[in-house]
């Protein structure tokens, strides 16, 4: 499996232009390849301004060429042309699965979701639903410790572990030696009471403090899930003929 993050920050005040070009160009029926492997978009309300975040679950580099440039068409040209104008900045980094099965309940160690059906089955989105996407970068050589205090603490708390968990990964193209985290919440609020709570529990503490000295940078982002519905797959079903 190769996970890849993409970010898009836009022009200021696009956002909803940039949802309508993706109902209008995007559909399922249009690239059913790439949303075929689509985890979500996720539009960022707290940390880099006017961002959107895409995550996807690839079979291989390979499967990734195939899927992405399959979209590249000369029928398309009008849509990326319009898209290009919404943007200030794309980014992409491929990322791994955490080697601590306890933390990645959807994929690994057996588990393999994919879009189509929602992971998150009789989920109601109103527009509440959080999605906290935190990283740590590390200094080289913190991540083996990392994971060891993470498997420690994993021992210790047993599901504890991955509640709200969508997954951990780390980076293999990208900024090296980080981490990601994305967990899903049915309101903001949710999510900072998972935080104090986090904060307060004495496993946490000691897991924090374990490999807190290796680390040189920490960021979270609140988002939320696209509003087109098959850009949000963990929670919505897919209509693959629309």
């Amino acid at each position: 499996m190769l996970f890849e993050r993409r970010a898009y920050t836009l022009r200021p005040g696009n956002a909803e232009r940039f949802w309508e070009l993706q109902r209008k160009w995007n559909t399922p029926a249009q690239i059913p390849g790439l949303l075929g492997r689509n985890i979500g978009y996720f539009l960022v309300d707290a940390g880099p301004a006017e961002q959107i975040i895409h995550l996807y679950r690839f079979d291989s580099y390979d499967d990734w060429k195939t899927r992405l440039f399959g979209v590249y068409t000369a029928e398309r040209a009008d849509y990326f042309t319009a898209a290009r104008k919404l943007l200030l900045a794309q980014e992409n980094m491929f990322l791994n699965l955490a080697p601590v099965p306890e933390i990645n309940p959807i994929w690994g160690d057996g588990r393999d979701w994919l879009p189509g059906k929602p992971f998150y089955e009789g989920v109601e989105d109103d527009g509440s639903l959080t999605v906290v996407e935190s990283s740590l970068d590390f200094l080289p050589g913190g991540l083996p410790i990392y994971w060891d205090s993470y498997k420690q603490y994993a021992r210790s708390v047993g599901q504890r572990a991955s509640a709200h968990l969508i997954g951990c990964f780390y980076t293999l193209v990208g900024p090296q030696h980080r981490v990601l985290h994305y967990r899903w919440y049915r309101t903001a609020a949710e999510a900072q009471e998972h935080q104090v709570a986090q904060q307060r529990d004495e496993h946490s503490r000691r897991f924090t403090d374990a490999y807190q000295p290796y680390v040189v940078r920490s960021c979270v982002a609140l988002t939320r899930p696209s509003p087109v519905p098959w850009m949000k797959s963990l929670f919505a079903p897919i209509d693959w003929s629309q």
